[in-house]
């Protein structure tokens, strides 16, 4: 990565593929990049670019390639079902998308689940989505684990429960714990570890089901910690509700952990045979099948085994070349056209 210094930083990285430069914009500051990122593709000569933040400029002289992640703004679930303020939020946010589809020359998704929401809101887009899974980093070598983490985590020697997690209603952390305190309310050898800080609503489930010392928060985790917690976990229970892939599924299946998850179709698209599904939205759910992982060993081996098949079909290596060959098409078919001779019709 390189920094470019002016008024504004703008982090970006170029590539060459032939003759042909590929520009990738990883992060920026929406100003200079909604406004003037024009004027850096054409000074650039860029033939190709790539918006990874799910819209592109308001002017790009240049053929664009739209990366889209967020898939709450394709579902009238998050659109119409959630706060008064968030629902603003995306509705905006929507808009952008949208506008940023049609002007773009192709649209990467992750899942068949996600073109599918954005087939049905854009007709006219299913010939330039294309579904290509992410490259998901397993490499941990460069961070550090904290004290603290070890001693919730690594010395535990009881049956751990973990969700590697964020903030969010979409998350369903509520039910996550409390599906964990139902199915382990008389066994204090269990433990949920979960990647968020402590929040209100969860800490006063705790009290009322009397689970203190059972559930675990261990706040944002590095890449060292979040690998060294899926390996050291007996099961990931992940109950969200809405992804738009999904890497901590894949990184659980790389390092053997098995999956409990939601019975949604972003799940069985990425993890199939290799995971147990419940009900996100029951709580007995939940814990009925954490309870027949704890119980059966049998179930957690063939999970494991079946991981060990699914997870081969996320090779980093094709997804590099499924994405090169995209690139290549997208910018010598803009070139092609942009080179044909116009015709004269007064001949």
């Amino acid at each position: 990565m390189r920094e470019f210094e002016g008024t504004k930083k703008l982090a970006l990285d170029c590539e060459s593929m032939g003759n042909v430069s590929f520009t990738f914009v990883a992060d920026s500051r929406a100003k200079w990049w909604l406004y003037s990122l024009d004027k850096f593709v054409v000074d650039r000569k860029v033939d190709l670019l790539l918006c990874l933040a799910n819209f592109g400029p308001f002017r790009c002289s240049a053929p664009m390639v739209l990366y889209l992640h967020q898939m709450k703004v394709l579902d009238s679930h998050f659109l119409y079902g959630s706060p008064f303020a968030e629902r603003v939020r995306l509705w905006l946010m929507r808009q952008f998308v949208f506008w940023s589809i049609r002007k773009s020359c192709a649209v990467v998704v992750q899942t068949d689940a996600m073109k599918s929401l954005l087939v049905d809101s854009i007709p006219r887009s299913a010939p330039k989505v294309h579904v290509i899974s992410p490259i998901v980093e397993t490499d941990s070598s460069s961070d550090c684990l904290r004290p603290e983490f070890a001693e919730h985590v690594s010395e535990f020697q009881g049956f751990k429960v973990c969700y590697v997690t964020s903030k969010g209603s979409h998350k369903n952390n509520f039910r996550c714990v409390a599906g964990f305190l139902s199915a382990f309310k008389n066994n204090s050898n269990a433990r949920l570890l979960l990647t968020i800080e402590q929040e209100k609503g969860i800490m006063q489930l705790i009290q009322r089901c009397r689970g203190e010392g059972k559930v675990v928060f261990l706040g944002p985790c590095n890449r060292s910690e979040v690998m060294e917690l899926l390996r050291q976990s007996d099961v990931h229970l992940f109950t969200s509700l809405a992804e738009s892939f999904g890497l901590p599924l894949v990184e659980s299946m790389r390092v053997g952990c098995p999956l409990a998850l939601s019975d949604l179709p972003y799940a069985h698209e990425v993890v199939g045979d290799a995971g147990i599904y419940f009900d996100p939205y029951c709580v007995n759910s939940i814990a009925d099948v954490l309870q027949d992982i704890f119980q059966n060993p049998s179930t957690s081996e063939r999970l494991r085994k079946n991981a060990s098949y699914q997870v081969t079909k996320f090779s980093d290596h094709a997804v590099a070349m499924e994405i090169k060959k995209l690139f290549k098409t997208c910018a010598f078919a803009t070139s092609a056209v942009s080179h044909t001779p116009a015709r004269d019709d007064s001949k």
